[in-house]
């Protein structure tokens, strides 16, 4: 059989493509396991975290108060979905990571220095 150079060019672009979707599922996928993972060390040491960072109160309160801060990150999800995807749509997927990366770094910056 004869393959025309167009034939062979659309077969080569095809799995390139398939490579690249794969290595961006595997990216995705990875980037979903470590924010979840995340998560699950929160509500771990969620005791720990609501006596080192909230003040002695009586009874459950730090702990309440610690796990409310873990609420309030399952409640800013999808409005930072929102927002970033806004962002992305409107100035560039570039844009949107960029302001990502940079919204994620500095408060992980703010923490370590405590």
């Amino acid at each position: 059989r004869h393959h025309s150079t167009a034939t062979a060019a659309s077969e080569a672009e095809s799995i390139e493509g398939g490579e690249a979707t794969l290595m961006q599922t595997i990216a995705g996928v990875a980037g979903n396991v470590l924010e979840w993972y995340d998560f699950a060390v929160f509500g771990f040491f969620g005791d720990v975290i609501g006596d080192v960072f909230f003040p002695p109160q009586a009874g459950n309160a730090a702990i309440v108060e610690s796990f409310a801060v873990f609420g309030g990150a399952f409640i800013m999800r999808p409005i930072g979905g929102m927002l970033i995807g806004y962002i992305g749509d409107r100035y560039g997927r570039k844009r949107a990571l960029e302001l990502s990366i940079f919204l994620m770094a500095f408060p992980t910056f703010a923490m370590g220095c405590l």
